[in-house]
């Protein structure tokens, strides 16, 4: 099992727009990403360069993901 401690957000950018979702908008130091189908949009605070773990559990959630996949996902970027 990998590492996670936290994340660049240039990564998890990568990894999402991999994932099929789109960048709608950004409010204040919070990017909004949307994907059809889901009944929410994904807010990620952007404090800084690095995404932390309980950010990346919740989005891990939403990707349907266990945190084996995700770091895998994230090294084949």
């Amino acid at each position: 099992m990998g590492t996670l401690d936290c994340v660049n957000l240039r990564q998890l950018r990568k990894l999402l727009k991999k994932q099929g979702f789109i960048e709608t908008r950004q409010k204040g130091s919070h990017l909004i990403v949307e994907k059809a189908g889901l009944s929410r949009p994904i807010v990620i605070p952007i404090h800084g360069k690095e995404v932390f773990l309980y950010n990346i559990k919740e989005i891990m959630k939403v990707l349907n993901m266990n945190r084996d996949e995700f770091v895998k996902e994230l090294n084949e970027i």
